[in-house]
């Protein structure tokens, strides 16, 4: 038998809606759809209240749910195991049958696997694996009319809690990149290293001193040791920990440069040449030390032998750096200029010959080598090494 109150919680109208105490469960014939909380449902199932949820119940586990609750403000909170009712309970994430992602116990957010691993002693809060290319990478892309590229970011405080900002000291590791092959058993064993430390005393806004350093294990080893660092001043510091500024690479150029020649080819062998086809140089400079290279291509003449006396030259200002003034000594031991001969037909060379350069000029004097040269063409390949301040 049914009780009266039953039959008043329950209503069926004309076009065939029915709804069970009020707004409590209501179903839109019409639409197809269920409201519970709400009698005007917008999917097939509305739920309305001030905190909807949805609750899921293994019966085969004394309370193991899992919970999906809507709250004010639009916001959505899926939770497996909520009382934590059970140990490592997951979260899972399928497409096409296949697992995607999961988020297991440890918070740790896994994509292509779905047991945590250690890299280099590690276990990640994010991880990545895979089999190719594809399944085993990150790309970040941004996309806007604007010089402004995507970011990756890492911050560093000495505070004791999340959320804090407390400031940094001297060597303190700003962010690191290691890199960790596998062993045979495990990827525990680290090859390669990138540190951005703090490089002195930072300030309260705006003064971050910082260097760079990179790190290498040698063979036999799984320690990475310091090779090369970028300090705060500017430059290359090379060998592990050797911070002298004096080491640092702080300038470095190549360029082309060419000759400008005078008294070009009037003695000796060359008293006839009538000149030459192409010259053209390069150089490149490193601190002070500038080393040039040049080609004459196409010497043209009658025959003769180069000797002691003979000589032509090119002048400093059109070296690519004015050379330091040489005193006859440093001009003999370090300012020599070395010059291979290539030479046309009918022709008999040896090389190389050696010649000296002043500051004044850079005088290509041949010293105690005889070289006979007949008609015809010659090319030379010059270099040289200076120091210029």
């Amino acid at each position: 038998m049914t009780r009266a109150r039953d039959l008043a919680a329950f209503v069926s109208n004309a076009d065939g809606d029915i709804k069970f105490d009020t707004d409590t469960l209501f179903i839109d014939s019409s639409a197809n759809r269920v409201g519970i909380g709400e009698t005007s449902p917008s999917s097939l199932l509305h739920l309305k209240g001030s905190t909807s949820k949805i609750t899921l119940e293994d019966s085969d586990v004394s309370g193991a749910t899992c919970m999906i609750q809507g709250g004010g403000a639009g916001n959505l909170t899926i939770s497996a195991d909520p009382d934590n009712a059970v140990t490592s309970s997951y979260i899972t994430f399928q497409v096409d049958a296949s697992e995607a992602m999961r988020i297991d116990s440890s918070d740790r957010v896994l994509i292509g696997t779905n047991s945590s691993r250690t890299v280099q002693g590690f276990a990640n809060r994010t991880q990545i694996e895979g089999t190719s290319a594809t399944t085993s990478s990150l790309s970040i892309v941004r996309n806007s009319n604007s010089v402004d590229p995507p970011y990756i970011n890492f911050g560093k405080t000495r505070s004791t809690s999340t959320g804090g900002s407390a400031i940094i000291q001297q060597n303190d590791v700003l962010g690191r990149i290691d890199f960790a092959g596998g062993n045979g058993s495990n990827l525990n064993d680290l090859g390669a290293r990138i540190d951005a430390r703090v490089d002195g005393t930072p300030g309260s806004s705006g003064d971050m001193p910082a260097r760079i350093t990179f790190s290498t294990s040698a063979d036999g080893s799984s320690a990475p040791t310091q090779r090369l660092s970028i300090p705060k001043t500017g430059g290359i510091v090379f060998s592990g920990g050797d911070s002298a500024e004096s080491d640092a690479l702080d300038d470095y150029e190549e360029g082309t440069w060419t000759p400008a020649f005078v008294n070009t080819f009037q003695e000796g062998a060359f008293a006839s040449a009538t000149g030459f086809s192409s010259v053209t140089g390069v150089y490149v400079k490193i601190g002070n030390f500038v080393r040039v290279w040049a080609k004459i291509l196409g010497i043209t003449g009658s025959s003769g032998n180069l000797t002691g006396d003979d000589n032509f030259s090119f002048t400093t200002a059109s070296l690519p750096y004015e050379p330091d003034d040489m005193s006859a000594t440093f001009r003999a031991a370090t300012g020599q200029l070395t010059v291979y001969q290539s030479v046309g037909t009918g022709t008999n060379a040896s090389g190389p010959l050696i010649f000296l350069m002043s500051n004044a000029a850079v005088v290509c004097q041949v010293t105690g080598v005889s070289n006979t040269v007949s008609s015809g063409s010659a090319d030379f390949l010059i270099s040289a090494a200076y120091y210029s301040s």
